[in-house]
């Protein structure tokens, strides 16, 4: 996958930006406010569960009673079975239902809600003489056939007298996350988590915390998941993990090891992980997971190189971004192609093309703000793109150019404008979308709006924030929060006149339809 940077100079001949009238009557410091003229359009899908599995069932929930399913049926038919005999029905068909060839179809359906109305005859019985173990198989009965609510009472009987179990704890945080009661999941976030615990306990216990907010603690949970299925983990758990661990900002080293214990081909994993991470917004991890994968052959270093770029320019590191592109241009240059000629040809193109739209952007920034961290990189990818691209004439002329007004340039004149800020905000518009699909997790009707103003200074860095609506706990506002405590590492290019640049950006945030 090639990471796509938006907005990255168009304009075929640079030109410097001219300083407002106000802001150049006179000497000294000069504020200039800066905004992005067409709102930016946020979309992002809602963050689910990938595997729908359910708790194991506990062994001692029935007794081994050597009866086929038929006598089954004719013992607990009598009017005075027995729990033990209930039970040993309900689990008879429970598991016939998951050995038929669809396990979710009507006929499984329907052999659980054979179950359920076994389980349901002890309500003739007094509650409190219930064995746990029949409650807890009602409860699953319950929950199996959909009915999350009188499930999670029946356990709740069991939390009272002191006997939730490790199943009973981890069928309790599944009703929770599948009947969507996240109010009610605050007592089990505290409990221990059993010696020889059901991997679906904590899988489920950490969706319920991203619920919450809780980034941290669901990353927690996912661990510990991680490392009870190992390799018996399900498809797609690596994903999620990769997810939980990059909202939680943790470093990509420990992710690695985790990932490591979980099947698959370990590069694929550490691209997912490198993915999560640019996701949102954290390109510096990113930048070091994708350095854990070594080196490559033909396309794929190529490919690796340009993603590098992209990051270290998501970064606001110039030289870093030409460099790391330079370098792909000569591995692609230097690869035989042999292996697919046609992916080889497509892929020259796109970096001689990102090449030539990072050159001129680069000069649009060094003629605009005169910071010379953008000079350099220019100026290389020019004399790069003039020895690869039939010495065309346009190129050749960049070049001068830039070199001229280095030269002939006024000094301290160099400005912020929009045109030179408005790339950089729009190549970081995934630590947005990251901060607004962590609360969509939560608040799945979210949308509308968002309007934040970043405090720039002169050499670049960004020295506050402020948002409409103001930075909060819940809605737009814990949005605006998250991506203003993101954004504050943000690195702009510098000015050379000094004073503050007060940038203004409008996000439109939307849910992406299903």
């Amino acid at each position: 996958m090639v990471l796509v940077l938006v907005g990255c100079g168009t304009a075929a001949r640079p030109s410097p930006v001219p300083a407002s009238e106000e802001s150049s009557a006179r000497p000294g410091p000069r504020d200039l406010a800066v905004e992005v003229a067409k709102p930016i359009a946020v979309v992002a899908s809602r963050p689910r569960p990938g595997f729908e599995g359910w708790p194991k069932l506990s062994a001692t929930l029935a007794e081994p009673s050597g009866k086929t399913l038929v006598q089954l049926r004719r013992r607990a038919a009598r009017k005075r079975a027995s729990e033990a005999e209930l039970r040993a029905l309900a689990v008879a068909l429970l598991n016939r239902a998951n050995e038929q060839s669809d396990p979710n179809g009507g006929a499984a359906g329907e052999l659980r809600e054979q179950a359920r109305q076994t389980m349901d005859r002890l309500k003739e019985r007094p509650k409190a003489g219930v064995d746990p173990r029949s409650l807890e198989l009602w409860a699953y009965c319950l929950a199996r056939v959909g009915r999350y609510d009188e499930a999670l009472k029946k356990l709740a009987v069991l939390r009272e007298r002191g006997a939730l179990s490790g199943f009973a704890l981890a069928l309790s945080t599944t009703c929770m996350l599948r009947g969507k009661r996240f109010e009610d999941a605050g007592p089990l976030f505290s409990v221990p988590l059993p010696a020889d615990v059901d991997p679906y306990l904590p899988y489920s216990r950490a969706w319920l915390r991203f619920q919450a907010a809780d980034l941290r603690g669901s990353y927690v949970d996912m661990a510990a998941a991680a490392k009870h299925w190992a390799e018996q983990a399900p498809a797609a758990f690596d994903s999620e993990l990769a997810m939980m661990a990059a909202h939680a900002r943790v470093p990509a080293a420990e992710v690695s090891r985790l990932l490591a214990q979980l099947p698959g081909d370990r590069a694929e994993k550490l691209h997912v992980l490198a993915t999560a991470y640019r996701k949102v917004g954290e390109y510096r991890f990113a930048l070091e997971t994708l350095a854990m994968l070594g080196d490559a052959a033909g396309v794929r270093r190529a490919v690796r190189f340009r993603r590098r770029s992209d990051l270290h320019y998501q970064l606001g590191e110039p030289a870093s971004a030409a460099e790391q592109l330079l370098v792909a241009m000569d591995r692609i240059a230097s690869s035989s192609c042999s292996d697919d000629p046609q992916r080889c040809s497509q892929v020259r193109s796109k970096l001689n093309e990102r090449a030539i739209d990072m050159a001129r952007f680069f000069h649009t920034v060094y003629v605009t703000t005169q910071d010379p961290a953008y000079f350099g990189p220019a100026r290389d990818l020019y004399a790069a793109l003039v020895r690869t691209s039939g010495r065309r004439q346009d190129l050749q002329q960049a070049l001068r150019d830039l070199e001229h007004y280095k030269l002939a340039a006024k000094p301290h004149t160099g400005l912020h404008a929009a045109e030179i800020l408005a790339p950089f905000v729009h190549a970081r518009v995934d630590t947005v979308a990251g901060c607004y699909r962590a609360a969509l997790v939560s608040e799945s009707e979210l949308s509308g709006v968002m309007r934040i103003t970043w405090s720039i200074d002169a050499s670049g860095a960004v020295t506050g924030a402020a948002s409409e609506p103001p930075k909060g706990q819940s809605g737009l506002a814990r949005v605006a929060d998250c991506v203003m405590a993101q954004g504050r590492g943000w690195r702009y290019p510098a000015r050379v006149v000094p004073g503050e640049t007060r940038l203004t950006v409008r996000y439109e945030l939307a849910q992406r339809p299903e």
